[in-house]
């Protein structure tokens, strides 16, 4: 028998390897599998298929599988075809939507770097994991490749004992390391599965009868699930069970080690609970295309999820919630209830934010029991297990966080699971206060079903703040901010005991320091960016490779020295949310004031002190980024403040001027009770005049956003830009700014000819930012013909490529990467 297995590599194809036969009867598709690659090179990988045929490896010398550290597949054949679909779409590898989809802890490589802390391992071992621990001691510090670990390890349960110490907390990798505290949750103790009967319940109480510290333990487990009217599958708070007693904690270690007690983090009411199942809403979704729900505001379109997901988690199945930011969802499993209006339903969290052992136990537990369930994630959690849905959900489907950018594969979440649901017959909801072009554009062609809002939208009033007249009139000072009408209103709403929100288009204090001498802005080396000063910290930081420099006493490139903060020789330019915080707070030096962006939602104090501060709306002033939008609405607020709106739509995307249409919208809906101030340049733009222009008319009533959306779509449709045609842009990265130039114009060149395939070819292009990491980027963007099928272009791609490739030195020097369907 011979089996395909991918691997977590950038490889086109799987790779064959022998299923010895000591293993036959235990391999299957989906299970993991521990393979040699190379000489010397160890990794994890999953079986793709079986086959008996055997002349793939006539006249090769095929390595066998070394072993298999799972009894059950931790991956479906339906997951694993869509690997396979979705890297052909997105010009990918299988193996990189394999690294996407599973945790680094599942699997690891030959390179991957385990950290070792023995600290950890004073607790009583079984003697095969003592045995590892204990070589580890003798002959390694605090870190060791994963190829070596395995290597020391002897027998063929080499994955076993690595996950078993993974999951004590002896190894963390490498991806892990700084992850290895964030459980989410309440840390709870419960019976491992093989104790979870009356039988072994009395067995194991026996056994313990030497050992009367350990049985009064358990004797009180069973006495607080007793209490809950739990069973012996029931889960209690540690600290319940423990009282944070010390000789209670060690004892508990000790029956952890043994494999009789377990620890898991809850995240919701127990499973056994009564739940509430009791729902107004009849789910009749059609399965043959997507509904996009429009609603009329963020309260409505909650309260319109949350029947569905009642109904389906009543059904017993299972609900895939995606929300844009995981930054946001990290640990909020309560407010998400409330805002659904979601009780006793279990609730499981899955975000980029969570350590790989976290994503690792959902994956087991989706795959190890059939528990209806509401997991709610970021773009990530689209690549979960799908075979048990009953309904996909996909909320702000507008929202540009469900692009994946860098590292590959760049997909679209939302696109992915548009497509997953239909092969699998699962309905999928999309839903938006301000849906997105392409998503108009499919209800107007019918590919999509539409529950529109009929009825007019509550929202804030929209006024234009003229900044060339604040400033000829000089009631705006050079370098200040705020104009003397949002001066007046802030002023006002702070006399009344209301709040007040300012927008700020950037993070930082000043995205640029510029020197008065030689005229030249303090950049990046690796990238072509300029440093943005973080006056906190007072440093200069590139948001996009994170190099970081203190703040220069002289120019780097002229070596001009002055005083920074006469700003005589290094000036700060610009605004970010830092520097607007400063200039209110000498403006209002007594009013409570609050930063939210990313620099202040990063620790796990910063994040729970924001979320409380939010909930009690306790500040009187509050500077975020965009960031803002995706927290429930503030109470009391009464103003907004948006003080650089012609920075936003400076921005050199095609998609600009919806996706800030969009927010101000948003605004408007979220607060209707503010008043929405803009300081722009150019108050009479179409944009904002669209912003104030609503329908009601005998036939219904037409948004502000719907006649924006039927304006944009007619410039699109002119300009040729999605959802009018497809998009591919091919990315050419290299260390020598020579050789990305050549390979690009060679591409574009060798594509020109192909114009059955391709309405346009673009001329090579250097990108705005030109340079990231040491690496040269230069692109070209194609513009697919309508009805050409997508097999056949990528496989011409493909094949040019390839072609370039052999014959092209330059080709072989650089990285082509691929776009598809680009937000840029």
């Amino acid at each position: 028998m011979f089996a395909h297995v991918l691997l977590p590599l950038n490889l086109e194809d799987s790779y064959l390897y022998s299923v010895p036969v000591e293993i036959a009867n235990e391999v299957a598709v989906g299970m993991r599998c521990v393979v040699q690659f190379g000489a010397k090179r160890f990794y994890v990988g999953i079986i793709a298929s079986l086959t008996e045929d055997n002349s793939e490896a006539k006249g090769k010398k095929i390595k066998p599988l070394i072993s298999l550290p799972d009894k059950t597949p931790i991956v479906t054949q339906e997951e694993i075809d869509f690997w396979l679909w979705a890297a052909h779409y997105y010009m990918a590898t299988p193996g990189d939507f394999l690294r996407a989809s599973l945790p680094t802890t599942l699997i690891p490589e030959s390179e991957t770097i385990v950290y070792i802390h023995l600290d950890k391992a004073e607790v009583q071992l079984p003697p095969d994991e003592a045995l590892v621990v204990e070589t580890l001691r003798r002959l390694y510090k605090n870190k060791i490749r994963f190829d070596l670990l395995l290597s020391n390890i002897i027998g063929t349960r080499k994955m076993k004992l690595f996950e078993a110490l993974l999951e004590r907390g002896i190894l963390s990798v490498e991806e892990d390391i700084h992850k290895a505290s964030n459980r989410i949750g309440t840390r709870c103790v419960g019976f491992t599965p093989a104790y979870r009967t009356e039988d072994a319940i009395v067995t194991l109480i026996d056994n313990l009868h030497r050992k009367p510290a350990r049985l009064r333990l358990i004797q009180r487990l069973i006495t607080l699930q007793e209490e809950e009217n739990l069973s012996f599958g029931g889960l209690v708070p540690e600290k319940k069970l423990t009282l944070d007693k010390p000789s209670t904690q060690q004892l508990l270690r000790c029956l952890l080690a043994d494999g009789i007690l377990e620890i898991v983090y809850q995240t919701e009411p127990s499973s056994e609970k009564h739940r509430e199942t009791s729902t107004s809403l009849e789910v009749n979704l059609p399965v043959d295309k997507p509904t996009l729900y429009i609603a009329s505001d963020y309260k409505e379109e909650m309260h319109y999820l949350g029947q569905h997901i009642r109904w389906i988690i009543a059904s017993g199945k299972r609900v895939l919630l995606l929300l844009p930011q995981s930054t946001i969802l990290d640990k909020a499993s309560g407010s998400i209830q409330r805002e659904l209006s979601l009780y006793n339903i279990p609730i499981c969290l899955y975000t980029s934010t969570l350590s790989m052992r976290e994503r690792a136990a959902l994956r087991y537990r989706m795959m190890g029991t059939d528990d209806p369930l509401l997991i709610v994630g970021s773009r990530t959690a689209s690549l979960l297990p799908a075979h048990l849905l009953g309904l996909v959900i996909v909320a702000e489907e507008q929202d540009t966080f469900y692009k994946q950018q860098e590292p590959a594969p760049r997909y679209h979440a939302r696109d992915l699971l548009i497509a997953r649901a239909q092969k699998l017959g699962i309905p999928i909801l999309l839903s938006s206060v301000t849906p997105s072009a392409e998503s108009c554009y499919n209800v107007a062609q019918g590919k999509y079903h539409c529950i529109n809002a009929t009825h007019p939208v509550r929202r804030a009033s929209i006024e234009a703040i003229d900044l060339q007249y604040e400033r000829s009139t000089k009631r705006l000072a050079y370098g200040k901010l705020f104009t003397l009408p949002l001066r007046e209103a802030i002023e006002q709403r702070l006399q009344r005991g209301e709040r007040t929100i300012i927008l700020s288009a950037l993070r930082g204090f000043a995205p640029y320091v510029f020197c008065n001498r030689c005229h030249e802005s303090l950049k990046c080396i690796h990238c072509s960016v300029s440093l943005t000063y973080h006056k906190r910290r007072n440093v200069l930081v590139c948001h996009y490779c994170g190099y970081t420099i203190s703040f220069p006493s002289e120019c780097p490139k002229c070596s001009s020295v002055g005083d920074f903060a006469s700003s005589e020789i290094l000036e700060l330019k610009g605004f970010g949310s830092e520097r607007i915080e400063d200039e209110l707070a000498t403006l209002y030096p007594d009013v409570p004031i609050t930063r939210i962006d990313v620099d202040t939602f990063r620790s796990k104090e910063q994040k729970q002190s924001l979320r409380e501060n939010l909930e009690e709306a306790a500040s009187s002033i509050y500077v975020g980024t965009q960031m803002l939008m995706h927290f429930p609405p503030i109470k009391g607020v009464t103003l907004i403040g948006v003080t650089q709106l012609d920075r936003m739509l400076s921005i050199s995307n095609f998609r600009t001027d919806e996706n800030v249409f969009n927010l101000l919208y948003q605004l408007s809906v979220k607060y209707p009770d503010a008043r929405v101030l803009l300081q722009t340049s150019d108050p009479e733009r179409p944009l904002l005049t669209l912003l104030q222009q609503e329908k009601i008319q005998d036939n219904g009533y037409t948004s502000s956003h719907a006649l924006f959306m039927e304006q944009l779509l007619e410039e699109r449709c002119l300009t040729n830009f999605p959802p009018f045609v497809r998009l591919i842009t091919i990315i050419v990265k290299a260390t020598e700014e020579q050789d990305a130039a050549l390979v690009v114009r060679q591409l574009s060149s060798s594509l020109q000819s192909y114009s059955s395939y391709f309405s346009a070819v673009s001329m090579p292009m250097k990108p705005y930012v030109s340079r990231v990491r040491l690496q040269y980027i230069r692109q070209i963007t194609l513009r697919l013909q309508a009805k050409v099928s997508s097999y056949a272009i990528r496989s011409i791609l493909r094949e040019r490529i390839n072609a370039l490739r052999e014959n092209s030195l330059e080709a072989r020097r650089v990285r082509i990467l691929f776009d598809v369907d680009p937000q840029n």
